[in-house]
């Protein structure tokens, strides 16, 4: 699997089936991508804490263009995607041809309530 290059443009993202995929994937990204900060790495892994055993795993993940690290869930007709940043989360749903864009500020090791309500409304249960 190729890595992407952290070089400021968006990646390709990598598939994922469950959330020790994406952990692996958040592990690779952390080890080979030297523009990613620590924080933005830290609140990906608060992401997966809180939404393991309530959400099914996001379908890809990979870089964003800042870098941010993306969680993708798009098989389902409304798709999602949350960006994740060393200083906030992007929420963004896209249903009937719209987009909505959530801004929400990172707390220090802790996920956001905002964040953890638009999870478990928004994906599906975690199927195991």
């Amino acid at each position: 699997m190729e890595m992407p290059s952290g070089d400021g443009n968006a990646t390709g993202s990598h598939t994922c089936s469950t959330w020790s995929d994406v952990e692996d994937v958040i592990n690779r990204l952390a080890a080979e991508s030297p523009g990613l900060q620590q924080d933005t790495i830290e609140n990906a892994r608060l992401v997966v804490r809180f939404a393991a055993g309530r959400c099914e795993a996001p379908n890809d993940i990979g870089l964003g263009y800042w870098p941010t690290v993306r969680f993708i869930w798009s098989a389902s007709s409304s798709p999602v995607e949350i960006e994740i940043f060393e200083a906030h989360y992007e929420f963004y749903s896209f249903d009937e041809g719209t987009t909505k864009i959530t801004h929400i500020a990172t707390i220090p090791r802790t996920l956001p309530t905002a964040l953890s309500i638009l999870l478990v409304a928004t994906i599906p249960a975690n199927p195991s």
